[in-house]
């Protein structure tokens, strides 16, 4: 199995934060998810497979807002940019913080907690192979 690499917190090295198990992806989407309900914030974390690069390198975001959250994919065979389907049809967006920066995902990709745990589980399994977990849309 490929370890993935995660950018989120300006306090983490620069080099990204390795991700390597799934025990390793559940204390980063906790650590997230801590930030987010203790300051009242959304935040994003940018994953990528360690050491793979070039133009169909799959990347995942992965949007965390206390219990919900969105993911976006992007990579291999599937061009251009994915996001999460969700049950919430209400209009409007959230935005989400990443390193100081604002991304938005529309309020319809919004998703419980513990699909984006095995969304990003997944994505770490099959090293970088687009969740078949999740619903997705392209953008």
């Amino acid at each position: 199995m490929r370890s993935l690499t995660a950018f989120y917190g300006q306090d983490d090295d620069e080099s990204g934060v390795i991700l390597a198990t799934e025990v390793d992806v559940d204390v980063l989407l906790d650590r997230i998810q801590q930030d987010s309900t203790r300051l009242g914030c959304p935040f994003l974390v940018q994953v990528y497979i360690t050491g793979e690069s070039g133009i169909h390198t799959p990347e995942v975001g992965v949007g965390v807002d206390g219990e919900y959250g969105a993911m976006s994919y992007s990579g291999r065979q599937w061009p251009g940019l994915w996001l999460s389907v969700g049950s919430d049809s209400a209009p409007g967006v959230t935005s989400y913080d990443f390193m100081g920066n604002e991304t938005e995902f529309p309020r319809s990709a919004r998703i419980p907690m513990p699909s984006l745990r095995q969304g990003l589980k997944e994505f770490l399994t099959t090293g970088g192979d687009r969740p078949v977990s999740i619903e997705w849309k392209k953008k």
